[in-house]
């Protein structure tokens, strides 16, 4: 009877020894999962996919933002274009190259006086080499009083 609870026992640690290990090594394969990129440029925005530019009043109708965009790759970030989708919008970068581990900032104005009071949706495009979406669309949401 000592004999076979012994081995239940000693069945019970190998299990959960194995259980921990096999943990550990997932664990480690996923982090290298993670960290290992494939060479290239890769655009990543600090803003989500819609900046709220928030309210336009009859004092105030340009306002602007500035955002981010990071090169998280290993190759040079080349953004060609900005493009807006409107007269309305203006767009300027810092750098148009950008270095791995770099950044640029987007300059993004917005000129309402032409528009009616209301809810108004807006978007601009960035155009560049990034190997995963080398076109992000960010979308502008304001209301003009």
């Amino acid at each position: 009877m000592k004999r076979s609870v012994f081995f239940a026992s000693l069945t019970l640690v190998a299990i959960f020894m194995s259980c921990g290990a096999g943990t550990q090594s997932q664990s480690a394969s996923d982090a290298v999962a993670v960290d290992s990129i494939a060479p290239g440029p890769y655009a990543r925005i600090s803003a989500p996919e819609s900046i709220d530019m928030g309210v336009f009043d009859a004092e105030h109708l340009q306002k602007s933002v500035v955002m981010k965009i990071d090169n998280v790759g290993t190759d040079t970030l080349y953004i060609s274009s900005l493009l807006p989708e409107c007269d309305c919008t203006t767009l300027e970068i810092s750098d148009s190259a950008v270095a791995p581990k770099g950044d640029a900032r987007i300059t993004v104005t917005m000129d309402l006086s032409e528009y009616i009071p209301g809810k108004i949706r807006k978007s601009f495009s960035v155009i560049s080499n990034s190997v995963d979406d080398n076109v992000l669309h960010i979308g502008l949401d304001c209301i003009r009083e």
